[in-house]
């Protein structure tokens, strides 16, 4: 049976709040299983490189800088995790 590998990024504001425990059992309700989690800081080169499919929407830059915690009151970092469940195709 294939599977599906889906990569979430909880953002800063929701790590700095410590919401990344309840995120993951939101994925887990919905059949997810958590195979992989990484703490990771990224930086602004990073964001523009993942987001660089809206390089050319009026909020690109922000996004890059919010994703990156430069607009954050504090720095934070993101929680990567990649959930798998059995593909429907």
């Amino acid at each position: 049976m294939a599977t599906e590998r889906t990569l979430s990024i909880i953002k800063p504001d929701a790590t700095r709040r410590n919401l990344t425990g309840k995120i993951n059992a939101k994925f887990e309700e919905a059949g997810l299983r958590i195979v992989a989690q990484k703490r990771i800081q990224l930086t602004p080169a990073q964001a523009g490189k993942f987001y660089e499919v809206h390089a050319e929407r009026p909020f690109y830059g922000e996004l890059c800088d919010f994703m990156a915690c430069l607009l954050c009151t504090s720095p934070s970092p993101r929680d990567a995790t990649l959930s798998r469940m059995p593909s429907s195709a």
